[in-house]
């Protein structure tokens, strides 16, 4: 079992209750097409499941917030064809800002260290963060990751290739899917 404190417990309780109070889910929620959540500042961060490559894409875009963040993961974990032990690819390369709350990140990797501690196997989390702020973003969340025991394995990188490598995908997998969503 990956909880093994009453620490990791209390946060998991505490990322429980968290509700996303800003952010909305928009659009047809068709297997082709993204969800896709914006908050009052109008900043879509979304994510599209790829059951064929057993594959979570998110892409965050402008300023973000943690409310866009916990957006994403309560859509992902709500999506019929999730599966648990697919493998993620957080996608930064659009990103400005970020708005730090560090206590937020906590309780949010809480939550989804609850929700992966059933995983049967690793989850592999690539995240491509290619610029200073993309990588200071990724860092704190990696960092938030530190006491709780999960089978989460994570890898920033600096490009789609280089992601598409470690995930395990044809290099054109990638490059075709950012240009249908963009």
């Amino acid at each position: 079992m990956f909880l093994q404190s009453r620490k990791t417990a209390l946060l998991l309780c505490l990322g429980a209750l968290l509700v996303t109070k800003y952010t909305k889910q928009i659009g047809p929620h068709y297997r082709d097409r993204p969800y896709v959540f914006y908050s009052e500042k109008l900043l879509a961060s979304f994510f599209r499941i790829l059951p064929e490559h057993s594959l979570v894409y998110a892409r965050y875009s402008g300023e973000v917030t943690i409310d866009d963040y916990l957006g994403v993961v309560e859509g992902v974990q709500n999506h019929p064809d999730f599966r648990i032990e697919f493998k993620h690819l957080i996608d930064l390369m659009d990103l400005t800002e970020i708005k730090l709350d560090y206590v937020k990140v906590m309780k949010a990797q809480a939550q989804i260290a609850g929700l992966v501690a059933n995983a049967t196997s690793d989850i592999l989390s690539v995240v491509v963060a290619p610029t200073p702020i993309a990588l200071q973003a990724a860092k704190m969340v990696l960092r938030s990751w530190d006491d709780l025991d999960t089978p989460v394995v994570r890898r920033i990188v600096s490009n789609l290739t280089q992601a598409a490598v470690l995930l395990g995908l044809p290099k054109n997998t990638l490059l075709d899917l950012q240009k249908q969503i963009s």
